[in-house]
C-alpha cells in the first residue's frame, strides 16, 4: 500500500511513518518517468466534492478535480503523461516543479500552469507547502490558456483565492441552513477569480 490514511469526509490525512511511504520509491529522486505519489506524514488534502450541485459553476468551466493541500516532507508526485491541464497556487511555503525544461521554484503568490500531456514532477522544498490546485479537462473553457510548456506567474489576488477556497470548504461541510447558498456563491466567486487569468 502506497499510503495509509484516514478519510474524514473529503479530507485525507496521511498518517503512516515516512519509511512506509518509501516502498518501491526513491524519496530523494524527483523524476517523471513513472507515476508515483509520496505524501509526507501529516500532510492533509481536502478535495472538493464536485458531484455536489452547488459546485456546478466549477464543473461548467471544465474543472474535473480540485482541492486544498497542506503538504509535509518528503512530498513528491510524478506524472509521466497527465491527461489534464493543471493550475496550482502556492499560498505558503515552497515547492519545486521539474520538467524537461528544468526546475522552477514555486513560492507564495505563484500560479503554476501545466498543460496536459507534459511529463513533470512536483516536490516540497522545505517543511511546509500550502497549495490550492485545479485540474481542467483538456478541451474545456480555459483551453486557449494552456501553452505547450509550463509557466509560473504571480497571481495578483491569491489572498482572495485562499479565502474563497477555505470559505467554500467550510460552507460545504457546515450544518447551517444558509451554507449551501453560501457555498454556491463561493463557487461562483472562484470561477470569477480563475477567469481573470
Amino acid at each position: 500500500m502506497l499510503a495509509i490514511f484516514k478519510n474524514l469526509g473529503e479530507t485525507i490525512i496521511y498518517t503512516a511513518p515516512k519509511e512506509e511511504y518509501n516502498i518501491n520509491m526513491e524519496p530523494e529522486v524527483l523524476t517523471w518517468d513513472k507515476p508515483y505519489f509520496l505524501p509526507g506524514k501529516d500532510s492533509r488534502e481536502s478535495f472538493f466534492p464536485l458531484d455536489n450541485p452547488v459546485l456546478q459553476p466549477l464543473r461548467e468551466k471544465g474543472i474535473v478535480m480540485c482541492g486544498y493541500s497542506r503538504l509535509k516532507p518528503p512530498y513528491r508526485l510524478g506524472r509521466p503523461n497527465p491527461p489534464i491541464n493543471m493550475a496550482q497556487f502556492t499560498l505558503s511555503g515552497k515547492g519545486r516543479f521539474r520538467s524537461e525544461q528544468g526546475d522552477i521554484a514555486l513560492e507564495k503568490g505563484s500560479m503554476l500552469l501545466v498543460p496536459s500531456g507534459l511529463p513533470h514532477a512536483l516536490a516540497i522544498d522545505g517543511e511546509d507547502w500550502e497549495i490550492i490546485w485545479f485540474h481542467f479537462g483538456p478541451d474545456k473553457f480555459w483551453a486557449p490558456a494552456w501553452d505547450k510548456e509550463e509557466r509560473v506567474e504571480t497571481f495578483p489576488d491569491f489572498q482572495r483565492m485562499e479565502r474563497t477556497v477555505k470559505d467554500l470548504l467550510t460552507d460545504l461541510h457546515s450544518p447551517f441552513s444558509l451554507s449551501p447558498r453560501l457555498a454556491e456563491h463561493m463557487a461562483q466567486v472562484l470561477v470569477i477569480l480563475l477567469d481573470r487569468k
